[in-house]
């Protein structure tokens, strides 16, 4: 599978990338392989002789609770971060194990290999050494990587796979997208005590939904569907609304804020 960036420059791995993240503050690129393994590179513009380039050189090549296969990952930081948080990056794989490593070093610096019971599906930063994490049976855990007790759990409604998961800044809560069969749901979770999590309402789509971001500090959602639809809704609600982008005969499967 390759990866393709407007710089004219495509990344060639020997299995397919089910994930990607790109670190907030640095130039650092993490790819999630479905052969098991977090592959991390170092990005940069250089001038070439057909004009900008960008250059991607092998960093680590990381593996660990992983296994069978990489698929989520996320940088931690960037959100309050500390400098050693700023530095580290976290991926779960799809028996239920999730790792967190230190991207210079490769050494890891937490890891469990049950830390969800099925595929983990998308992870998230919450700030200082927080993660969040859903899987393929609608399980969200907030983790508390400074401490070695279980995680902090939620179940999503209708009991589809999370598919995506993002911070509201400055609201204490997360929007957490899910799909079973032929509908997803939208979630809002309230983070106020991270040791208890709370799902404070959710409504539902008629199409699965695939990735989930917010717009103007927070007062606006975007979601991507099946269906290859925008769906644009105001802070608690997730209607329908005009049709921003369509992607062919394609699904939106990735949203950035």
């Amino acid at each position: 599978m390759a990866l393709f960036f407007p710089l004219a420059f495509h990344l060639e791995f020997e299995s397919n990338v089910l994930d990607v993240a790109v670190h907030p503050t640095r130039r650092l690129l993490a790819s999630a392989l479905d052969g098991g393994t977090l592959q991390l590179h170092v990005y940069d513009a250089c001038d070439g002789s057909g004009g900008a380039t960008l250059q991607l050189l092998p960093l680590h090549t990381l593996g660990g609770a992983t296994q069978p296969a990489c698929t989520a990952t996320c940088f931690l930081g960037g959100i309050g971060g500390t400098s050693d948080s700023n530095g580290w990056v976290a991926a779960g794989g799809a028996a239920g194990g999730l790792s967190v490593w230190d991207v210079d070093t490769g050494a890891a610096v937490w890891s469990r290999n049950s830390a969800h019971s099925s595929r983990v599906k998308c992870a998230a930063p919450l700030g200082p050494q927080l993660l969040a994490t859903g899987d393929s049976w609608g399980g969200l855990h907030v983790w508390d990587l400074r401490s070695r007790a279980a995680a902090a759990g939620v179940q999503l409604p209708a009991d589809g796979a999370a598919t995506d998961l993002c911070l509201v800044e400055g609201k204490d809560s997360l929007v957490a997208v899910s799909s079973s069969g032929t509908e997803g749901h939208l979630s809002t979770i309230s983070l106020r005590q991270m040791s208890s999590p709370k799902v404070m309402g959710s409504c539902r789509h008629a199409a699965p939904i695939h990735s989930v971001a917010t717009l103007h500090g927070g007062r606006t959602v975007l979601c991507g569907d099946d269906r290859g639809k925008w769906g644009l809704g105001r802070w608690g609600q997730l209607r329908e609304g005009e049709v921003l982008f369509r992607a062919g005969e394609g699904c939106c499967r990735s949203a950035a804020c």
